[in-house]
């Protein structure tokens, strides 16, 4: 270009892409760090219901080994465990979608070709933590059949 008009003031030419990809970089950023809060949160909540379930599982022994002493199946000790767990999570979730809804719908003014309230993606955030807690039951639920009675009721 300078070759073939000098008195063009042309300095730190760039290709097109390099300028349009500095300009976004600072989006892509905040957009992988969201991701990766994404990823991990899911995580964090299954490690947060795991330890509250298996503290309230151990501080129930004596309860699990009683119900299975008096003639309760393992069965029906396991649907208690993870039918209260599910129950405590079915309110948090219906808490947590209306304040998804109610914030999806301030927000709709600031939202560009995007509708706040999607049921595809309300449905699949539901789905997905019903079974992120589904999986951190498994565990202490699956403990609690598995008590001895007569070692739970000789504790303490």
């Amino acid at each position: 270009m300078k070759a073939e008009d000098p008195s063009l003031a042309v300095r730190d030419m760039k290709p097109l892409e390099d300028v349009i990809g500095s300009s976004l970089a600072p989006r892509r950023f905040v957009l992988g760090l969201a991701s990766c809060f994404a990823v991990i949160a899911p995580l964090l909540a299954a490690i947060g219901i795991y330890g509250v379930l298996a503290y309230m599982v151990t501080s129930r022994m004596r309860e699990f080994g009683v119900r299975l002493a008096l003639g309760a199946t393992a069965r029906s000790v396991l649907l208690l465990v993870v039918g209260q767990r599910l129950g405590w999570s079915l309110l948090g979730l219906a808490l947590g979608l209306g304040g998804a809804v109610a914030g999806g719908r301030l927000l709709a003014g600031t939202l560009y070709g995007v509708q706040p309230i999607g049921a595809t993606t309300y449905g699949s955030i539901v789905l997905g933590l019903l079974v992120v807690v589904g999986i951190a039951c498994i565990v202490p639920a699956a403990r609690a059949t598995r008590v001895d009675p007569l070692t739970s009721m000789r504790a303490e």
